[in-house]
């Protein structure tokens, strides 16, 4: 297959986050929106991930400052064909096609994107890019097409009546070939709206001179969200907390009332652990076998050992707690070992 290599676009303040904090850094179960996009980069073993930032690079960097990342600044916002050409510097000696993300998509999924770089290897494609189908595709970019070839991408604040009628739109995911990329981002210019460097416009291009475009479809248009506010930061908050549940749910965790039980993300909870409703168990915390946990109890940074009953209304927090305890109701228990 093709090497690649990740540029994950994350330079925006987010202004309808309503927020002083930079919207790729707000929280969902427990980790930064932006944790999960990194996370995806690093389970498609690319060659480098790249991070493009702007707002409060100094908090970003901090955050992420281990990862095996490298950051590139986008000082003045122009827009993504503007972020995209300001890698071009750090990726000009990597022979690898540049795989594009956005920092605030955070439910992506692996097997999407190894169907893209599949298929952008196989048809040596120019570009290929991600879309679904949207009843509501307000706020979105739109794919034109001629029949089954793509014509263009529209953004939405661009887009006439016509077009903002259709429903299929672009999710901002894309795998470029990178000589054809950086040529085609020399090319590009403002002419919109925004007064900014789009970078559907080098697809344009690309389909302008009969490059090979490919699309690939995904029918969980979930997994394309974008979150802009934070009425959708809660909404797909609930979407990884059930995903998680999910799985431990398969791996013999019980959840008497899954909805009304919060979980962070990366907790332990081993088979045969019950635990009930109004639960909330927060940071590195790992809980071991066919344990008890009753209501209106929190449990942060702790390990619970097997076989353990904590009763109703307890605070843990920072505890180790061993192997056959049991934890009298309205207990706080922190910074010590049961």
């Amino acid at each position: 297959m093709q090497k690649f290599v990740c540029v994950i676009l994350a330079a925006g303040k987010g202004k309808r986050m309503k927020s002083g904090l930079v919207k790729v850094l707000h929280p969902l179960c427990g980790k930064p929106m932006l944790f999960y996009v990194l996370e995806l980069a690093r389970k498609l073993k690319t060659h480098s991930t790249v991070l493009v930032i702007g707002r409060q690079k100094e908090k970003v960097m901090e955050e992420f400052k281990r990862w095996e990342i490298s950051f590139v600044n986008q000082d003045k916002l122009l827009g993504t064909g503007d972020a995209l050409q300001r890698t071009e510097g750090l990726l000009k000696d990597i022979s690898a096609d540049v795989i594009v993300l956005a920092g605030d998509t955070p439910l992506l999924k692996e097997t999407t994107i190894d169907k893209m770089m599949e298929l952008h290897t196989e048809y040596h494609s120019d570009v290929t890019l991600l879309s679904t189908f949207l009843e509501e595709p307000a706020g979105y970019g739109r794919i034109v097409r001629r029949g089954k070839k793509v014509v263009r991408i529209i953004e939405d604040k661009d887009a006439t009546i016509a077009e903002k009628s259709i429903n299929e739109i672009n999710a901002g995911v894309y795998i470029f070939n990178k000589d054809k990329l950086f040529r085609y981002l020399k090319e590009i210019k403002p002419n919109n709206v925004q007064k900014e460097y789009y970078l559907t416009d080098v697809v344009r291009l690309i389909q302008k001179e009969k490059g090979e475009i490919q699309i690939v479809t995904t029918d969980d248009w979930l997994e394309t969200i974008g979150i802009n506010d934070r009425w959708t930061l809660s909404q797909v908050s609930n979407i990884i907390k059930e995903r998680m549940m999910k799985e431990l749910m398969k791996s013999g965790v019980t959840f008497i009332c899954p909805e009304e039980t919060y979980i962070d993300y990366g907790i332990e909870v081993g088979k045969d652990t019950v635990i009930d409703p109004f639960v909330t168990i927060t940071g590195e915390t790992a809980i071991g076998e066919n344990c008890k946990i009753y209501s209106h109890t929190s449990i942060d940074n702790s390990i619970i050992g097997n076989n353990v009953e904590i009763k109703e209304n307890c605070l843990i927090s920072k505890a180790q707690i061993a192997d056959n305890v049991i934890i009298p109701a309205y207990s706080a228990v922190g910074n010590e070992k049961k």
